[in-house]
């Protein structure tokens, strides 16, 4: 399997973890959300505010800082976060990257098709970082 498609992989597996916590949370709380209405002559819009941003941004933050940026995605297909030039990525740096991922995941169609044609995500390029296979095994 190619670094491309482990990197896909890696992001779905942490999507799913990351939507397994929000529905249990869910189920076990049950929040109110509270809610927006906007009343027009022709339509009434309705918006609600969600938690789950809080939640993405709580797991890859953990990672961040207690794992240098190694989701179990990342870990569960061996894949590492690195400088381009090598050098140690700090945490400072990975907390930078998981905001600029946030972003990327608000437009996820477009940073999708940008990944794939281009092999390149917002937050690698304007932090100077890449990802790639681990010397160690995989789980």
């Amino acid at each position: 399997m190619g670094l491309k498609n482990k990197r896909i992989l890696a992001f779905l597996i942490d999507l799913i973890i990351v939507n397994a916590i929000i529905q249990l949370f869910g189920m076990l709380v049950q929040p109110d959300m509270p809610g927006y209405r906007l009343d027009t002559e022709y339509y009434t819009l309705i918006s609600r505010f969600s938690y789950d941003v809080v939640f993405y941004l709580g797991y890859f933050l953990v990672f961040d800082v207690f794992a240098q940026g190694v989701t179990v995605g990342k870990k569960a297909t061996n894949l590492v976060i690195v400088q381009a030039s090598q050098h140690a990525v700090g945490n400072i740096e990975l907390v930078k990257r998981t905001f600029l991922k946030m972003v990327g995941m608000f437009v996820l169609p477009v940073s999708a098709l940008v990944y794939l044609f281009f092999n390149k995500t917002l937050q690698d390029e304007l932090m100077g970082l890449k990802v790639s296979l681990s010397k160690q095994r995989a789980l």
